[in-house]
């Protein structure tokens, strides 16, 4: 099969360049990184993505405030997003509004979904973490309320966010929720490799929470929510791996070295060669995943799995051999190579590190082929 962008898709990626070169440029990346607070460092970037492009609401229906895109678009965006490293509460948000438009079938929520479609309020998403050892468990009290009990680690955003959503294990099967007073929480920022990145623990003690939905559109919410999270995740390291190719090459013409410039030189011409090639795959994989998971008939269980394996290995590898073409240079604080690498290595371990994900495909095929 032959894929490519269409013309709309293609306008909605150059706008997104445009946008993301003007207001969140790569030389203020190591800048960002040494001065990012626990509030994130593009607040009022997040604000205008928002505001003035709609994107937490991109695949939302439109019946219910988005703008109906499908996943494809949403590839594009947050390929774009992963050029530039952006790190700010963008895809928590997104989450927290699909988890309300797949779960909240009545529109009793329709506020919370109102503030996090215009971004006024930020929001984390609990409960999708891979730790079952510290999950959250929901227990009814007398007045038919429900109380949460347990943690959930590595949460994007989860220190600032202003609305917290979770799942949560009950006696009656997985439950989404949301906490009515968030002050209540004890929310705790973890130091991580990737410097561009908030993330944190949210402890919950008999939290008090209000349901959402039902259990049945709970389970539908949790395969949505996990399905969107890899592949924004993948399509952020496509377009961090993309990055990182374009920074080899031009370095490799541009740094001369007894006389020639050191791109003619056969070790840099095949480390440069073998991320093109990466990077050409990883796309492949992501975009063909996207595509796959916005047709009409129900998705495999792992396209998701397929590309967040394929594009964070893609991505591990070609910020690995950028740091090495980059030579002396690669290897100081001052150049954002480092930050490229670091979120590729934190990537790999979000939501299920690479292996995790290559035992799901090998038991899907395997329960298929028997």
């Amino acid at each position: 099969m032959f894929f490519e962008l269409d013309d709309d898709q293609r306008q909605l990626k150059s706008m997104m360049r445009s946008f993301l070169q003007q207001q969140s440029p790569e030389h203020t990346l190591v800048q960002r990184a040494e001065n990012s607070q626990s509030s994130g460092h593009d607040v009022e970037v997040f604000g205008r993505l928002c505001a003035e492009l709609d994107l937490v609401g991109l695949t939302i229906p439109e019946d219910r405030g988005g703008s109906g895109a499908g996943f494809v678009e949403l590839f594009v965006v947050f390929e774009e997003l992963g050029r530039v490293l952006y790190g700010g509460p963008l895809l928590s948000t997104m989450l927290a509004a699909e988890l309300l438009v797949t779960a909240d079938v009545s529109s009793e929520f329709d506020e919370s979904l109102e503030s996090f479609l215009t971004g006024s309020s930020r929001a984390a998403v609990a409960g999708l973490d891979w730790l079952p050892a510290t999950g959250l468990r929901a227990s009814r009290q007398t007045d038919a309320g429900w109380i949460v009990s347990g943690e959930s680690n590595f949460v994007f955003d989860a220190v600032d966010a202003d609305v917290v959503v979770l799942f949560a294990e009950t006696d009656e099967g997985l439950g989404c929720f949301l906490v009515d007073r968030p002050s209540e929480l004890t929310r705790i920022a973890l130091q991580q490799l990737d410097l561009t990145r908030a993330v944190g623990r949210i402890e919950f003690a008999d939290t008090t929470v209000v349901q959402i939905g039902t259990f049945e559109t709970a389970r539908l919410a949790r395969a949505r929510l996990t399905e969107l999270a890899l592949l924004c995740i993948s399509a952020e390291q496509v377009g961090a791996a993309t990055r990182c190719l374009e920074i080899s090459v031009e370095h490799a013409r541009s740094r001369k070295q007894f006389g020639r410039a050191i791109g003619s030189f056969q070790a840099i011409k095949h480390r440069c060669a073998d991320s093109a090639v990466l990077v050409d795959s990883a796309a492949a994989a992501g975009l063909h995943a996207a595509w796959v998971l916005q047709q009409p008939h129900e998705p495999s269980a792992v396209d998701a799995d397929f590309a967040k394996s394929i594009c964070v290995e893609a991505s591990v590898t070609v910020a690995a051999s950028t740091i090495q073409v980059l030579g002396g240079i690669g290897y100081t604080w001052e150049h954002p190579a480092h930050l490229f690498y670091r979120r590729a290595i934190t990537a790999r371990q979000s939501l299920g590190t690479t292996w995790q994900h290559r035992d799901e495909i090998a038991s899907h095929l395997f329960e298929h082929a028997s």
